[in-house]
């Protein structure tokens, strides 16, 4: 297990935001949960993790994720679209 030790601010909200690194190296994205165990003076973090939905789908078992990835490709083509049209002006 890899030990890196950074201090991170709190925003106003509450919030923080885990460093880059140490989401790559967990697997954590956007809409991961975690749950939230608090000993003596210490905040621990751990990811949630899940076991894949699976449904009989005519006789076959078919993965659901809990995400909506459904509109995820057509995000990344409109972003590659407006990035080409701003470059070439």
């Amino acid at each position: 297990m890899a030990t890196e030790r950074i201090t991170i601010p709190i925003d106003r909200a509450g919030r923080l935001v885990l460093p880059k690194s140490i989401r790559d190296r967990l697997g954590i994205q956007a809409g991961s949960e975690f749950e939230v165990l608090e000993e003596e003076d210490k905040i621990i973090l751990k990811p949630v993790e899940r076991e894949p939905k699976l449904v009989s789908k005519d006789g076959v078992l078919v993965f659901v994720p809990e995400a909506d990835f459904s509109n995820e490709g057509e995000d990344v083509v409109k972003k590659v679209r407006e990035e080409r049209d701003r470059r070439n002006w």
